[in-house]
């Protein structure tokens, strides 16, 4: 005999599957294409039901974005151990994935920029994602200056927001010419980054001063 779902069950079940209705056809159409009523036909449910779980298409969307960076998050944290040595590899692996975190989604997320940029609400949304993602890396650098034995000339945070202005700036090269964008100059520019934040009239430790 099948169990009954309680009502949050039920909701959570649904919800779900929204989600991956809409996450597949985002992915089809892009964001301006896909409507509310394709999102509640392919998950197989009505407008109503669609509504009693998210206010409007960009809500939607905005989760599927959310749950992406938390699961990435997560995955990083968990990794983490204090210990730079040991934490490069993971951070390394965090570095790699960002460039394709949107997957199948990217065209659509280009396309939802400036929606977001309108609304006050959504706009928000997405700089807490970046907030989160700026508190993490400042984390990871503070540890990559402790490891070789030097100080920053400014707070980390703001090492991170100008490393993750200058990735998201490569990765929208790399979309349009992947060719003429290999990886090797993001990491050389990243380099460069990395020295001319390094504190000019601190000794440099033992180790070399530069990210490993």
């Amino acid at each position: 005999m099948t169990e009954r779902l309680t009502r949050e069950q039920s909701r959570a079940q649904t919800r779900a599957k929204l989600l991956d209705a809409a996450e597949r056809l985002f992915a089809e159409s892009g964001y301006v294409a896909t409507s509310i009523e394709e999102i509640s036909e392919r998950g197989g449910f009505s407008r109503g039901a669609f509504y009693a779980n998210f206010s409007d298409k960009a809500d939607i969307f905005m989760t599927l974005l959310e749950d992406r960076n938390e699961a990435n998050m997560q995955l990083l944290r968990a990794q983490l151990s204090g210990d730079w040595a040991k934490d490069v590899g993971a951070f390394s692996e965090w570095f790699d994935r960002g460039f394709d975190q949107f997957g199948s989604l990217q065209t659509a997320y280009i396309e939802f920029q400036p929606v977001a940029a309108g609304n006050p609400a959504y706009r928000e949304r997405l700089a807490a994602r970046l907030r989160d993602v700026r508190q993490t890396a400042s984390i990871i650098i503070e540890e990559a200056a402790g490891y070789i034995g030097v100080t920053l000339a400014m707070p980390s945070e703001r090492f991170a927001s100008m490393a993750m202005a200058l990735i998201d700036g490569f990765a929208m090269h790399r979309r349009l010419d992947p060719a003429g964008s290999p990886p090797s100059i993001l990491a050389e520019a990243v380099q460069c980054l990395w020295q001319a934040a390094m504190a000019t009239d601190q000794p440099k430790g033992s180790r070399e001063d530069t990210i490993p």
